[in-house]
């Protein structure tokens, strides 16, 4: 575990602020079966980054249509993963400030 890579992104400006690296040890590929393993994250040590800034947009245009899709109100909690260049989502959910 540890720090996951953290973007800001402006909708009107269409501009992806890097705010942390990830700091992540491992991440989840599939294998050759399609089930989910367990692996080293090619980016842990390195000051490489997660998500391109194309992928960070198209994933918060995803997030964006999610919340608007379950009223607009509520911010989302969603799960997802890119492989290639398309994001999937797993799930959404309503988010819980747990604070």
């Amino acid at each position: 575990m540890g720090i996951p890579e953290q973007v800001l992104f402006e909708p009107r400006s269409n501009s992806v602020a890097l705010l942390t690296l990830s700091q992540q040890e491992n991440a989840l590929e599939f294998d050759p079966k399609g089930d989910l393993k367990e692996t080293v994250d090619k980016c842990a040590g390195t000051s490489q980054r997660v998500l391109t800034d194309a992928q960070a947009r198209g994933l918060a245009r995803a997030a964006i249509g999610i919340r608007t899709a379950f009223g607009g109100k509520k911010e989302q909690d969603i799960e997802w993963g890119i492989i290639g260049n398309r994001i999937y989502v797993v799930q959404a959910r309503p988010y819980i400030d747990k604070r």
